[in-house]
């Protein structure tokens, strides 16, 4: 199995949805680095203050979820009592604070990142427990060429990340990572590049 390395014509980026039959998708359109590093960077402070107040992975993914969905009334009484829990609460309304733009934390930043240097994220997903995780671990779909693929591959390889294929979407490069570390730090290394 082979993939086609490509970038979608202007008029087909109109029918995101079409590209890999993925629904619910937008398109990022033109991102700039200092875009793409105000994500990375705000998704990675996220994800560090969800991980000091979880005591496990499945606080975790409520604290993650809470914040994508706008709804901290969710997150476990412990947390909200928790010393410090005004900080984690005070995030989304903080001056400076970037809106991850409806896309799952700890793959975000990395679909701005992609955005960034011309590729055209398609979909994503953290993996996380439940019926909402199609993948399983964090992926993010996209069309390349290879030029940018070969640019940004030393990249993947530096963050334990790696291109993979769907049978089902050959159309489409999967990146993926092992954990959300692995995906925010190719993010990472990708807008410093």
């Amino acid at each position: 199995m082979g993939t086609a390395f490509w970038t979608p014509d202007p008029g087909e980026l109109e029918e995101l949805e079409s590209i890999g039959y993925f629904h619910d998708v937008w398109l990022l359109g033109h991102v700039d680095r200092h875009e793409g590093a105000a994500v990375a960077r705000d998704e990675l402070e996220l994800v560090q203050m969800a991980d000091s107040f979880a005591c496990d992975h499945e606080e975790f993914e409520r604290i993650l979820i809470a914040f994508e969905y706008s709804d901290t009334d969710s997150i476990p009484a412990r947390i909200r009592s928790a010393p410090g829990a005004d900080e984690l609460f005070g995030y989304a309304d903080s001056p400076g604070h970037v809106d991850l733009g409806g896309l799952e934390t700890g793959v975000a930043g990395l679909s701005y990142a992609l955005a960034a240097v011309g590729c055209i994220p398609a979909a994503s997903c953290r993996w996380h427990p439940g019926p909402r995780s199609w993948a399983p671990n964090p992926v993010v779909y996209l069309a390349a060429d290879r030029p940018t693929v070969e640019w940004i591959q030393p990249h993947v390889r530096a963050a334990g990340c790696g291109f993979g294929l769907d049978a089902n979407r050959p159309e489409l490069l999967v990146l993926g990572g092992p954990s959300v570390a692995n995906t925010m730090e190719l993010a990472r290394r990708l807008i410093e590049a």
